[in-house]
């Protein structure tokens, strides 16, 4: 059984709702001067806590379900997926596990350049994007039909592949 063995905190005593942080945080560091930059940072403090929170809503879920995000991992995060999947289905008997990606990439969206050609190859090769699945150990036949088996789920790191992607 698992336990928790130590608890380590880093949060100021302090509580500030999202609409009131960009005044405050402005405020502290004397910054009120940039006006576009507040309200731009307005816009973002609305989209938090993020998209889970919304899904979790609009699927009349228990406010109490379990989620683990993985925000700006590529294409990386669909395995990680899977395998934190696999173990979760795994080890929680008659859980069902709903796995939701998405690719943005029209916020990475920039003009050509250049002397930055990643962007043009960024723009050539991804795109916006979604899928879903749903992940589930020892399926009820009356009701469930198995597509694929998740033999095995793992993750290694290859020696010598700093700065490499592989999935």
């Amino acid at each position: 059984m698992a336990s928790i063995l130590a608890i380590g905190t880093a949060n100021p005593p302090d509580c500030f709702g999202q609409a009131d942080y960009p005044d405050f945080y402005f405020r502290v560091t004397k910054s009120e001067h940039m006006t576009q930059l507040k309200d731009k940072f307005k816009r973002i403090c609305i989209h938090i806590p993020g998209a889970d929170h919304e899904l979790t809503k609009l699927l009349g879920l228990e406010r109490s379900v379990k989620r683990f995000l993985m925000y700006q991992q590529g294409c990386f995060t669909a395995a990680q997926a899977l395998r934190l999947s696999k173990d979760l289905a795994e080890n929680n008997p008659g859980a069902r596990v709903l796995i939701v990606c998405s690719e943005n990439m029209t916020v990475c969206f920039r003009a050509p350049s250049e002397t930055h050609l990643d962007i043009l190859v960024g723009s050539a090769i991804f795109s916006d994007s979604a899928a879903a699945v749903i992940v589930g150990a020892d399926p009820d036949t009356a009701t469930e039909r198995p597509l694929f088996q998740l033999v095995s789920a793992e993750q290694c790191i290859v020696p010598d592949s700093d700065g490499g992607i592989v999935t």
